[in-house]
């Protein structure tokens, strides 16, 4: 548990539970196009990246 590395003396690990959203539909925050896009210019790299 992540907990224990960052703080060795605390034994008070919180109950973990799952995501609430774990079987839900969510929604894509792009859409297909836009993706299919983006691959087909500069993969993963962002826009900033072109700024001087």
């Amino acid at each position: 548990v992540g907990i224990r590395i960052a703080d060795g003396t605390s034994d008070d690990v919180p109950r973990q539970l799952k995501d609430s959203f774990w079987n839900h539909n969510i929604e894509a925050l792009y859409s297909e196009k836009s993706i299919r896009i983006n691959e087909r210019q500069d993969g993963l790299v962002g826009s900033a990246t072109r700024f001087p």
